[in-house]
């Protein structure tokens, strides 16, 4: 008897550690097609066009941080340390957005709306195979501007906001919602190869529990900033509103159907 639950228990290890593994594998692979798809664009750019230059001054940033982020890793990184690092390394205090002098073009608020289906990630578990798929979460359909080409974005925004502009593709894109001419909503995805800097000076900062990972919460005066990460990507939320209205919307940011 003790043989076989000996058995059995190791028969669900093994199990859990292939979807495990699995999973890694589709995160590594959907983190490649992007940085093919970056790398396709660079090599199709003029040699005197603006964008190449600042481009390039972007990789080089990059190299060095993974170089850093590799100098100073002693183990290998399990999943959940991987979560943490994101928002660990954005406690900067001056403002420095790498892709920001890339000059992309700006959608202001007669943009329309696109209805976008919400999608759940479903996986199941065989003795032979682990099936990995996204499915449509039900007939849930979620509001998102016709420009906005993010694979996530927040189903709540508070009431009084309204949509005024997204700017920026890949890797990074950011949506905009004013509430007057004072309260702001800015709400930004980065590629998880982003380099990026947010102002926390004069901020109180503290982590806290989101989702299951740790985020990184900045308050000061009214105004609140919010950095978290799911899978290979990683966000900036910034609000003139508490700390609590912040993390609701964070917890509604949902993975999109995005054609």
């Amino acid at each position: 008897m003790k043989h076989q639950q000996d058995f059995a228990m190791n028969q669900k290890t093994i199990i859990q550690s292939l979807a495990d593994n699995q999973i890694r594998l589709a995160l590594l692979d959907a983190s490649l097609q992007e940085d093919l798809a970056a790398k396709q664009y660079y090599e199709s750019l003029d040699q005197d066009h603006p964008d190449r230059r600042q481009l390039e001054l972007f990789m080089d940033k990059a190299r060095e941080h993974n170089l850093n982020l590799l100098k100073n890793q002693r183990r290998p990184a399990k999943i959940r340390q991987f979560k943490h690092i994101i928002p660990k390394l954005i406690k900067a205090a001056a403002i420095f957005l790498t892709v920001s002098a890339l000059g992309l073009a700006t959608a202001m608020a007669i943009s329309p709306e696109l209805r976008i289906q919400v999608l759940k990630l479903l996986i199941n578990i065989t003795p032979s195979y682990t099936q990995i798929i996204m499915e449509p979460k039900g007939d849930h359909l979620l509001s998102v501007p016709s420009e906005w080409g993010g694979n996530y974005y927040p189903s709540y925004i508070p009431e009084g906001y309204r949509f005024y502009a997204v700017s920026g593709e890949h890797p990074v894109r950011t949506t905009i919602y004013m509430a007057g001419d004072e309260k702001m909503l800015d709400f930004s995805e980065y590629s998880g190869t982003v380099v990026t800097h947010t102002d926390t000076e004069g901020y109180t900062l503290s982590e806290i529990e989101l989702n299951g990972t740790i985020a990184t919460l900045a308050e000061k005066e009214g105004k609140t900033k919010l950095i978290w990460a799911i899978a290979d990507r990683y966000f900036i939320l910034i609000i003139t509103e508490n700390a609590e209205t912040a993390i609701k919307i964070a917890k509604s940011v949902e993975y999109i159907q995005n054609n």
